[in-house]
């Protein structure tokens, strides 16, 4: 059996490889800093990765993660035109985009297939074992470790083209679900309002995808906050608001339940990105 794993994958990965007893086989292009706690093998695996001077330069390949995984027992190995991202444990094997890094983990959007059949899973095997060429040991890796440069922190920024989602709470109470309270930074970086210093407060067109409706709503002052009524916003909980914006003040959005297809991987998106921008418990992000 198949199964899509995306767009956060590295829960299923680090979970199947802890289960693992036997030895493990892995073939994958980048090893970074965090590589030996989301990718703990177990003894006598192999693990082919591309350790040249230049991904160790650039910083998406760490020769202390490697040392890591050395000293648990780990055999490694490098292949410097490497591209794969293949895994394959006792019980499961992954081929899919994600390279071993903490930027995987956390903000890129990764997709992986789940194999079961262990057919499929001696295959990919099979393949890590032909490309086992090239053997590090502590000393190379040793002299890898002297020309290694962190790579850049990421500099966050507003994508260009964006999308919010937003998971959608009571706060105005049961009877006032449709009445939706986005938090301060939601209304200066999404909607594009400077709500403390911008008066009149401009009205807002809503269009629900779904429906086809297009309404005109008001910006209401509500305690130290503001609202706005969204048409369908007012559905059973959880939900999760999706909007993309389509001129000044002009917006098309959905409300996402959880019996809709997409619930569970909006869901995983707003659990597993970073935001550097959010406040409070309310989950938000713009992609």
């Amino acid at each position: 059996m198949l199964q899509l794993i995306a767009p956060r994958v590295w829960h299923d990965i680090t979970a199947e490889v802890k289960r693992a007893k036997k030895p493990c086989y892995a073939a994958v292009a980048y090893f970074g800093r965090h590589g030996h706690e989301l990718l703990p093998l177990p003894e006598n695996s192999k693990l082919v990765v591309n350790a040249s001077i230049e991904a160790v330069r650039a910083g998406v390949t760490a020769p202390s993660s490697l040392k890591h995984m050395l000293s648990r027992g780990v055999h490694i190995y490098s292949l410097e035109n490497l591209h794969a991202k293949a895994y394959a444990f006792d019980n499961a094997a992954f081929l899919g985009s994600a390279n071993v890094s903490k930027n995987s983990a956390s903000y890129l959007f990764e997709t992986v297939v789940k194999f079961r059949k262990k057919s499929d899973i001696q295959k990919i095997s099979m393949f890590v074992e032909s490309i086992c060429l090239n053997r590090l040991d502590d000393d190379y890796l040793t002299i890898l470790q002297k020309e290694y440069r962190p790579p850049k922190k990421r500099k966050w920024k507003l994508p260009s083209l964006s999308t919010l989602l937003m998971e959608l709470n009571q706060e105005q109470g049961k009877s006032r679900m449709s009445q939706v309270q986005p938090p301060i930074p939601v209304w200066q970086n999404y909607f594009g309002i400077d709500i403390h210093n911008i008066r009149p407060l401009p009205t807002l067109t809503l269009k629900n995808i779904s429906t086809g409706e297009k309404v005109t709503r008001s910006i209401i002052p509500h305690d130290h906050n503001y609202t706005i009524e969204i048409p369908g916003a007012g559905t059973k909980r959880p939900a999760i608001l999706m909007a993309k914006k389509l001129a000044d003040s002009i917006f098309e959005y959905d409300v996402v339940t959880i019996e809709d297809s997409r619930f569970d991987v909006y869901n995983d998106i707003l659990s597993g990105i970073d935001n550097p921008l959010k406040r409070g418990v309310r989950r938000w992000v713009i992609v």
